[in-house]
């Protein structure tokens, strides 16, 4: 039965994906499943009949005075709507769905949250208490959509973009002042994400739900796109394979966009950013509009960087590097039903310092007296095209679909030696999905259940020199299944999950990789205190570069070498946090073990 699925998601993926004319199908397929899918909401909003929604109001007063709050915040977590209340502190609304967390804030005010049912109340009565200082901030999980005093791993929420917030030059510079969250750079371009001493491939990375595939393996690949327009990131450390799949040993980092504006507004804006040491400038230019059910944002950026300094004045020889950027989002919401799709192109044009041929090279062969923007070798061209489409539909008020798929597509093109002869040229081509369908059971119980996974090919330009990877395809599918149940002030989950990965590269290798994963957590939160723990397995099966990569590769000075005997890669991590906090002081200690086997230690044994 194994064997048949993956044979069947082998057929679409080499039908839709055929060497170099994979755009046209893509497209045709895209536009063939964005139409069944219509047609399938429809027929199920026909049959179901989900519940028509009037218009509500909510107001917010002072919890003391009982006197309204202007203009406070209205966060719709699902829509991704961010809106204000009027000068009386009333919010009127008519396009929300079913289950979906509010968040109401205003300054000065400890902010709350609560849950939206249809069949409530027309009217909200929310009563904020003032606060002089904020500490703790009301985080909703972009993955399962709970509030984070209910979520039972300690997810960390990092805002992006706050008018506050001192620039970095790149994304992951931004999210490094997280404990346990460090980067590894080259350069000032090139940033990749580690999270508890674990990097590369162990660790994932999403985009509003689509899985990002970008040749991580690399030390000289790392995240591609820029803070344009993001809202902020969640952390999830350590093994996370039960919602986010295989491959997610150290954490997870899942990146979410910035908010719509609220129905009938438009915005405009532009940014200028400049940093001195690598005289960087970086411009943006936003878009915004709404009306009641269509929403979109536009972004479009340019960046250029010359070569860095260090702090005896010189400067790092080909550190210098240009950026193109362009993002859109098109949201739209009928009744129980939304949509979002989004589209992120980005080009990198990024110069690789540390390059040598020198069996004992000296510190002078890599630096300057002077700065410069010129382009010398060897150097990197990268291009990345992230499309993603979300889908929610909510049956009733025990019951939600979710569907998300999407396309990825990263190519990479290094040129060493020869301006017109790429040493490499690698596109890799990804396809992933998520299908979960989630039940209220009752007020104590959730359960989720879902299908997840991706189709994903790598192709080498037969004009370039060498290839590091063969020309190869991999093909992941998993299911899971969780239960939550919540009682009072305790809460509890449990879940399992079995995933399955086919390596295939024609005569070369042919493999498959399976295993059984697990979690289970407890939370309990009396007064100021709130007590997690949380045991969680992790798999990573070896990865395309991991057993077939063979060749010099200039990018990191190394020479590349797979091996078809590699295994599986196992981790299991015991965590457990105690939260205390009060009006001025927010406590947290967070102890864990993870205890891993590594397919690099085996490997290593072998070779002593």
């Amino acid at each position: 039965m194994k064997l048949s699925c993956i044979n069947k998601l082998k057929y679409i993926f080499a039908t839709s994906l055929d060497l170099f004319d994979y755009q046209r199908k893509i497209i045709t397929m895209k536009q063939q499943n964005t139409k069944a899918l219509f047609s399938f909401g429809y027929l199920l909003y026909l049959i179901l009949t989900p519940l028509m929604l009037n218009a509500q109001s909510l107001s917010v007063v002072d919890s003391e005075s009982l006197e309204p709050i202007p203009y406070a915040s209205v966060e719709i977590y699902e829509m991704q709507i961010q809106s204000y209340c009027d000068e009386n502190g009333v919010f009127e609304f008519s396009y929300l769905s079913n289950t979906t967390p509010v968040i109401i804030s205003a300054n000065g005010y400890k902010p709350t949250s609560f849950i939206y049912k249809s069949g409530d109340n027309n009217s909200y009565d929310i009563k904020l208490k003032k606060s002089h200082i904020f500490l703790n901030e009301i985080v909703v999980s972009p993955t399962t959509g709970l509030v984070q005093k209910n979520n039972l791993t300690n997810v960390i929420l990092k805002k992006i973009n706050q008018a506050d917030q001192i620039m970095a030059p790149n994304l992951m510079e931004l999210i490094t002042n997280v404990p346990g969250v460090y980067s590894i750079n080259t350069g000032s371009s090139i940033s990749k994400p580690v999270i508890r001493g674990l990097s590369g491939l162990k660790v994932v990375t999403f985009w509003n739900g689509l899985r990002i595939e970008n040749q991580q393996w690399a030390n000289d690949h790392g995240l591609n796109f820029t803070d344009m327009g993001i809202k902020s990131v969640e952390i999830v450390k350590g093994p996370s394979s039960l919602l986010y799949g295989a491959d997610a040993l150290g954490g997870v980092l899942y990146f979410t966009d910035e908010d719509y504006l609220p129905p009938n507004s438009f915005n405009s804006s532009f940014e200028s950013r400049f940093e001195s040491n690598s005289m960087s400038s970086f411009n943006i230019a936003r878009i915004k509009l709404a009306n009641e059910k269509i929403r979109f944002n536009v972004y479009a950026g340019y960046k250029s960087a010359a070569e860095y300094q260090i702090p005896d004045g010189e400067f790092v020889k080909n550190s210098s590097y240009n950026r193109k950027s362009l993002k859109t989002s098109l949201g739209y919401n009928k009744n129980n039903w939304i949509l979002n799709l989004r589209y992120n192109y980005n080009s990198n044009e990024n110069g690789l310092p540390g390059h040598t041929h020198s069996l004992d090279p000296s510190p002078e062969e890599f630096l300057l007296e002077t700065q410069h923007r010129d382009r010398i070798l060897p150097l990197q061209l990268i291009e990345d095209h992230y499309l993603s489409i979300e889908n929610k539909l909510i049956l009733s008020n025990q019951s939600v679909i979710k569907f998300n798929t999407g396309f990825t597509s990263n190519s990479i093109t290094e040129f060493e030696e020869k301006v017109t002869i790429p040493g490499i040229s690698m596109l890799l081509n990804n396809i992933p999905y998520n299908f979960s369908f989630t039940s209220y059971v009752n007020e104590n119980i959730t359960w989720i259940s879902g299908v997840q996974g991706m189709l994903t090919k790598n192709s080498n330009d037969k004009a370039a020199e060498s290839s590091l990877i063969p020309n190869a395809s991999s093909y992941d599918l998993g299911s899971y299944s969780l239960l939550q149940y919540s009682k009072s002030k305790f809460e509890t989950q449990i879940g399992l999950r079995y995933d399955i990965r086919e390596i295939d590269a024609g005569d070369l290798l042919s493999k498959n990789f399976s295993k059984l994963n697990g979690s289970f957590g407890l939370v309990f939160q009396k007064g100021l205190y709130t007590l997690r723990t949380n045991f969680s397995s992790g798999f990573r099966p070896p990865h395309l570069s991991e057993m077939l990569s063979y060749g010099v590769h200039h990018g990191t000075n190394r020479f590349e070498i797979g091996s078809q005997d590699l295994k599986s890669e196992f981790a299991n991590q015991f965590d457990i946090s105690l939260d205390y906090g009060t009006e001025h002081i927010n406590f947290n200690i967070n102890p864990f073990i993870i205890i891993s086997k590594t397919i690099f230690m085996l490997l290593l044994l072998q070779i002593l």
